[in-house]
């Protein structure tokens, strides 16, 4: 039984020594195609890895390019965000400065109405003076012309 087991790790051994083997041949194959391609086609090669290098740089340049408009953007964005702050302000500012104006125009404009009103009371109460004298005046022009009349009729 011992013997059976031995032969059967034996085995076992053999098998992934193979299989090992099997992957190195694969290796050499696979070696010996690239080298081949690479001595048939040295050129190509040589080109293709150019071409990956210029992508890699044009890539690069496109992110270095993409972060710059970003920062630019948001700085951009940053400048209007300040320029409306700032027109709001005035305006606020304008606005309030409008109602100060509109407070003091409506204080200047009763002042004026009650001048205004006190000086058509003048006028009025000046109108009814007068008019009082001119009946005081023809109360008494009536009253002397009676006295005339009872004066003539008794001479």
């Amino acid at each position: 039984m011992a013997s059976t087991q031995l032969a059967l790790e034996v085995q076992e051994r053999l098998r992934v020594v193979a299989h090992i083997l099997d992957d190195f041949d694969e290796a050499i194959k696979f070696q010996a195609r690239h080298e081949e391609a690479k001595a048939h086609f040295p050129g190509e090669i040589q080109k293709l890895a150019q071409e990956r290098d210029a992508l890699k740089a044009s890539i690069a340049s496109l992110e270095e390019t993409f972060q710059k408009e970003k920062v630019s953007n948001q700085r951009a964005r940053f400048a209007q965000k300040t320029a409306d702050d700032n027109q709001q302000k005035e305006i606020k500012l304008e606005i309030e400065s409008l109602l100060e104006r509109k407070s003091e125009l409506k204080k200047s404009h009763e002042i004026r109405m009650k001048a205004t009103e006190k000086e058509y009371e003048g006028l009025i109460a000046g109108k009814r003076a007068e008019r009082t004298l001119e009946e005081e005046a023809l109360q008494t022009a009536r009253n002397d012309r009676e006295e005339y009349k009872r004066r003539a009729a008794s001479w």
